[in-house]
């Protein structure tokens, strides 16, 4: 029990007056851990467990061969967004068929709409017209299954890269000086 102290220096604080041991038991239900299967794995599987969508921009969309251009991929969902890994870009050959792309791991953004990651890629030629649909695979534990989702295609417009000739880096149309045909030694100051 609790009582109030009346007495003039305890300020009307509060005191133990007795105390009853009470004991009980809980009950935990059995959470059982399994791993993530093998079978019908895909190649492009990062890890991801829970529900997601996947979503790509990409800016500039009017670009020379070999300019890079910004992807960004927004995943979002159900499941744990901090741990999640981004699709592997660089192992897709769909996409790196027709563009460079970096082989540097990616680090992601943790934002209200999902989780972003960013990678600049540059189309290797002028026939490129789309950056192709990105694919991003989870674990779905209610279905128990692995299921694909992937992106829209973005439509780029490549145009092929200027060209320099040599004569135009060699010689920049500038005059420059003659260079002295001998050096001469001086002494004294400046």
């Amino acid at each position: 029990g609790l009582a109030r102290s009346n007495d003039f220096f305890s300020m009307g604080s509060l005191r133990m007056t007795g105390s009853i041991p009470v004991s009980a038991q809980a009950t935990v239900a059995l959470i059982k851990v399994m791993s993530i299967p093998e079978e019908g794995r895909p190649a492009w599987y990062c890890g991801a467990v829970g529900e997601y969508t996947i979503a790509t921009t990409a800016k500039p969309t009017d670009v020379a061969v070999g300019d890079p251009i910004t992807l960004t991929m927004t995943i979002n969902g159900k499941g744990g967004l901090d741990e999640l890994q981004p699709p592997p870009v660089a192992e897709l050959s769909e996409l790196t068929a027709d563009f460079r792309v970096p082989n540097d791991p990616l680090a992601g953004e943790v934002t209200p709409d999902g989780k972003r990651f960013s990678v600049s890629i540059r189309a290797a030629s002028d026939q490129v017209t789309a950056i192709p649909p990105i694919p991003f695979a989870f674990f779905d534990p209610r279905q128990e299954k692995f299921v694909t989702v992937r992106s829209e295609p973005i439509p780029l417009n490549v145009k092929p890269a200027e060209k320099l000739a040599i004569s135009q880096i060699v010689d920049a149309g500038g005059s420059r000086a003659a260079a002295p045909e001998r050096l001469t030694e001086a002494t004294g100051g400046i």
